[in-house]
């Protein structure tokens, strides 16, 4: 009889964190900690794109993986972009499965991981507000409708908060997310 024993997908929960983010990264990591997902098929690695690397340092007294990602006088976008690569090539180089990328001011329900990969698909995504009061929508794009001839910051049309398709409760395609 053949041995049915299920090996679970190794997960990287990472993410870009700046020292601004600090207010929240205790009950963030605590959370993160509490995932009821098997502790030896996770790893945390956050890309710091703080002006210094004391941001990294602390972290890594943490315990946490991390890198430093130097500002290089670079904009803004461009450092949170390196934040997101690096966070990617670390995947990629130590061979996950799965990235749950978790923006480090975001609290999860501690199943997330479990809720994700249960939708059986290859990327999977979760509702994010942007913007507050008035201005508060989620960060849902159904498809591309900004000029791709703009290269540096694009302002993507996204749901509005009413929109009823996409607040179903139920899994739907996007374009981005």
């Amino acid at each position: 009889m053949k041995d049915k024993t299920v090996v679970m997908p190794r997960v990287l929960i990472c993410c870009p964190q700046h020292e601004s983010k600090n207010y929240v990264w205790d009950k963030w990591i605590s959370n993160v900690n509490n995932f009821t997902y098997p502790k030896d098929r996770l790893e945390v690695f956050i890309a710091d794109n703080s002006k210094t690397n004391k941001n990294c340092e602390f972290l890594k007294k943490q315990g946490i993986k991390s890198v430093h990602n130097k500002s290089n006088k670079k904009g803004i976008l461009q450092i949170i972009n390196d934040s997101h690569e690096s966070c990617r090539n670390y995947a990629i180089e130590n061979d996950f499965d799965f990235i749950l990328h978790l923006e480090s001011d975001i609290i999860p329900p501690i199943d997330v991981i479990e809720r994700l990969l249960n939708n059986n698909k290859k990327v999977c995504s979760a509702i994010y507000d942007i913007h507050y009061g008035k201005e508060r929508r989620p960060m849902i794009q159904l498809d591309e409708v900004y000029d791709k001839s703009v290269s540096e910051y694009r302002n993507p049309e996204f749901l509005t908060v009413d929109e009823p398709l996409f607040l179903n409760g139920k899994v739907n395609q996007v374009y981005h997310a």
